[in-house]
């Protein structure tokens, strides 16, 4: 090789790696993010801090009051915490309430405090905290005020206001609570931010459908108690939606999978003129951090420009790395060097088969450094939609995230009837949110949890056609019945003489005389001869309803024992003897 040669190939090397790189630049979600874990040594679910101003090796956090042990019991308290940095550990001190207190000014009675923050503002400071109002006044989850003293943190139940309350859920409305209130000051004046879950009626009773963040000025009575209250309602608490006196400041974003279902947020940090907030999005099916959804209640730092507005949060996104997991309670904190760090309560990322990214973090309590004066912000939310490994695949999930999607589907009884199609809507639409757009089935069901069976569309395909089309294969399949076994051949028969080798299931979706069905191709999917009797061994099956939740069990697990990832459940039978459906394991997408 000669000299000129080699010199080409080298310079050949370097175009075309800086080729890649225009092409494929690093993205926040391919850095890894280096965390120090902090502990929180003798206490049960205390994750929720807040650093003291002025005051920085001291925070206020949350501590269950317990019965027998240290995690059992449904009130809270605050607590005053001191940090060693040098171990990151929060060592708790003392409580700074006694609870409950009794307003009787306002019909109030608080039996539960926790989730504060802490800002400084007319040479005091003051504590936002959510609190359980157990009084006259039925105020439900809601959001309290109170200034704490400046030497020993003790709050000032004295001058204690509930500022927000919440919509308690009936069997006539919704409801909305008034959670994780925040506290800040934009250009000396006194603003709070708060979560507004929303809870909905279902067929198993209440369900958190989304939350979003509302806002409001906060004003100060100019003698007496010198309380503070919302801006325009002096001496009164007002309804979590008040739309004189508040505003959504973060909500969801329509039409957009992975922002359509929740827009918590957790914490404010004013920065060079800009209210820097910390939040916690998902799509729909993100009900909690603990939801199985892909990309729920990941971490974003949303800024603005002014402190209140109708979505002022809703378009400006740091593009820095953040971790990917779910989270609760991100808060902004400085060390003794005057460094800024992030620190909150991190959890096991889900995701339904799509691989984690770069940017997940170990779980539990941890920190991360941040520098907010090098923050760069987008418009646009640059997570990458989910992408499945596998073209098919076998994932517990929940009836809670599948009911976001259909309320009416229940868990007790998840297909009821012939013609009960709630929880194959539901089933389908959680599949596609998670990147299987063919839809899927529901294969197990036990309490809340759901085993589902998930395709993409890679090897197979949602197919739109009529009832009656699918008549024209089985005479016995009518609009009364889409969940029989009669159905269930039709289908089976219109996706294989549509050429989809592994046939069908159905249906995902009923409008009319429309329907949606799954077909299977033969890469993904095959049919596999069996018996009733054999079925029957793994769970009650028989020929009077192929189509029952108890036939999909005993589909899936015998199908599991032949070494496939899952079932769809009979496709077609005749005494005895019967077809089902099997989906082929580890199938790459």
């Amino acid at each position: 090789m000669t000299y000129l040669v080699a010199l080409r190939r080298v310079l050949f090397s370097i175009v075309a790696f800086a080729a890649l790189l225009l092409v494929a630049p690093i993205t926040a979600f391919s850095q890894t993010i280096n965390t120090t874990p902090v502990n929180v040594p003798g206490l049960c679910n205390s994750v929720s801090f807040h650093q003291i101003p002025g005051n920085g090796n001291y925070f206020v956090g949350r501590r269950l009051l317990t019965t027998t042990d240290g995690c059992s019991g449904s009130n809270w308290t605050l607590s005053l915490f001191q940090m060693d940095w040098s171990s990151h550990t929060l060592n708790r001190i003392r409580d700074v309430i006694s609870l409950p207190v009794a307003l009787t000014d306002q019909n109030a009675t608080i039996t539960s405090a926790y989730d504060p923050t802490v800002m400084s503002f007319n040479g005091e400071l003051w504590m936002s905290f959510e609190c359980v109002d157990t009084g006259a006044s039925s105020g439900g989850v809601s959001a309290c005020l109170a200034p704490i003293s400046s030497t020993t943190f003790d709050v000032d139940t004295s001058r204690m206001t509930v500022a927000v309350s919440a919509i308690q859920q009936t069997a006539f409305n919704d409801g909305y609570s008034a959670s994780v209130p925040k506290l800040f000051q934009f250009g000396g004046t006194p603003y709070m931010y708060w979560s507004v879950s929303h809870f909905v009626q279902s067929a198993d009773g209440p369900l958190l459908s989304d939350t979003t963040t509302r806002g409001a000025m906060l004003a100060q009575e100019s003698s007496g108690l010198r309380r503070l209250w919302v801006n325009g309602s002096l001496g009164a608490r007002i309804s979590t939606l008040n739309s004189q006196f508040t505003t959504e400041v973060f909500g969801l974003t329509s039409g957009q999978n992975l922002l359509d279902g929740t827009a918590d947020s957790f914490d404010i940090k004013v920065v060079n003129g800009k209210v820097l907030l910390t939040t916690a999005v998902g799509g729909k099916g993100c009900g909690t951090p603990t939801s199985p959804a892909y990309g729920c209640y990941r971490l974003q730092i949303r800024s603005s420009t002014t402190p209140l507005g109708n979505g002022i949060f809703n378009g400006s996104i740091a593009t820095t790395a953040l971790p990917f997991n779910p989270h609760e309670y991100s808060k902004f904190i400085t060390d003794p060097n005057g460094s800024s760090f992030v620190i909150g309560q991190y959890l096991q990322v889900q995701g339904g088969g799509t691989p984690a990214p770069a940017n997940t973090i170990p779980n539990g309590m941890s920190m991360f450094p941040i520098d907010l004066n090098a923050l760069q912000f987008s418009a646009t939310d640059s997570t990458p939609a989910p992408a499945p490994a596998h073209a098919g695949e076998f994932f517990y999930t929940a009836f809670d995230t599948l009911r976001q999607f259909q309320t009416g589907c229940k868990q007790g009884s998840p297909r009821p009837n012939q013609n009960s199609g709630e929880c194959a809507a539901a089933v389908s639409r959680y599949c596609r949110s998670q990147g299987y757009e063919a839809g899927g089935v529901l294969v197990e069901n036990a309490g809340n949890i759901a085993a589902v069976a998930c395709v993409t569309s890679s090897k197979s395909s949602m197919v739109q056609t009529t009832i009656p089309a699918l008549t024209a294969y089985q005479a016995t399949c009518t609009s009364n019945n889409m969940y029989s076994g009669d159905c269930a051949s039709a289908i089976n028969a219109f996706c294989s003489a549509a050429g989809y080798g592994g046939g069908g299931y159905g249906p995902m979706e009923i409008s009319g005389s429309n329907v949606a069905l799954s077909c299977m191709g033969d890469q993904i999917a095959t049919h596999v001869a069996t018996t009733f009797t054999a079925l029957s061994a793994q769970s009650a099956c028989d020929g009077s309803w192929p189509g029952t939740g108890s036939c999909h069990s005993a589909v899936h697990r015998s199908c599991q024992a032949l070494g496939y990832a899952s079932g769809y459940g009979v496709t077609d039978y005749s005494q005895d003897n019967v077809i089902m459906g099997c989906i082929k394991k580890n199938i790459s997408n």
